[in-house]
């Protein structure tokens, strides 16, 4: 019941308003989650392949902070793009739309 009252009805209160670049960064953070959310299944095959890749090339180039960081960041990315691929997909745009 507390963090119900903490986020507000319908968790109005952790919705980042207004212009500011951190509620804009915050609003762009939870687009991204929201998608790869919305993608689950696909994100979650792709990065059972990813797993083992990104671990391939971490033994491969070492296991520095910049690469383990560079690794993780691009596998961010990927996951990301799979997502929104998959919701592209999704909408069947080799469809004619009709009406």
């Amino acid at each position: 019941y507390l963090a119900w009252v903490v986020a507000g009805e319908g968790g109005a209160r952790l919705v980042a308003q207004g212009p500011s670049i951190p509620a804009r960064a915050a609003r762009l953070v939870l687009t991204l989650i929201l998608k790869v959310g919305q993608q689950s299944l696909a994100v979650f095959v792709v990065s059972m392949l990813l797993a083992r890749l990104m671990g391939f090339a971490l033994d491969y180039l070492g296991r520095s902070a910049g690469t383990v960081a560079a690794i993780n960041l691009a596998g961010f990315a990927v996951l990301i793009g799979v997502a929104y691929g998959a919701g592209w997909f999704k909408t069947h745009p080799w469809r004619q739309k009709t009406g």
